[in-house]
């Protein structure tokens, strides 16, 4: 499992995830070890014009990196099928039911104008389109712990707006504060 969390301005957008692997076994939840996981991949990647974040069930991250990759043109709607297919009749088991997940974040910054699209297993897909005219700062969240992720770390961009480096702040700050054995660093919340 895994948690994104994006700072969206009119013409910037920051993002980063955890780099926490788990497992579930025994009715549990366990942090995998990044030189034990069976797998070893990123959840952020940049290409061209575009930041991608993709988390969730292991074995669709990358393929779901090299999909969006190959089509950068691909359309909110071939995305969406994509997406749904690679989870068609993949076994939730033994995951507890609604967490066989998987999440996309397409983040774009075109002309000076910032764009963030979120495709979330629990919306069946369907593509949340973020867009900032107004000068206002969002702040969105993906993955586990969503809302947490989010209250927290809005709570945090409005408690320190006016120090330096805002968002170096606020990040290493929200993932401590939401850190378990689903989320977090290589340290256990880094």
């Amino acid at each position: 499992m895994s948690s994104c969390l994006i700072v969206q301005t009119e013409d910037e957008i920051y993002i980063g995830t955890d780099t926490a692997t788990s497992t579930f076994a025994n009715g549990k939840y366990y942090r995998v070890s990044l030189s034990d996981a069976p797998i070893q991949m990123e959840k952020l990647s940049i290409n061209d014009d575009m930041i991608l974040c993709v988390n969730g069930y292991v074995p669709l991250i990358k393929p779901t990196f090299d999909f969006v990759s190959a089509n950068p043109t691909a359309t909110h709607d071939e995305i969406t099928c994509y997406l749904r297919n690679s989870i068609a009749g993949i076994e939730e088991k033994p995951y507890p039911k609604g967490c066989l997940g998987l999440g996309l974040v397409i983040c774009k910054v075109i002309d000076g104008q910032s764009f963030v699209y979120n495709y979330e297993f629990i919306n069946d897909f369907v593509c949340d389109e973020f867009i900032i005219n107004d000068g206002s700062v969002n702040v969105i969240a993906q993955g586990y712990k969503t809302d947490e992720m989010k209250d927290i770390a809005t709570r945090l961009l409005l408690d320190n707006i006016n120090k330096e480096n805002v968002i170096n702040v606020i990040y290493p700050m929200a993932y401590e504060a939401i850190a378990c054995n689903e989320i977090g660093g290589g340290g256990g919340g880094e």
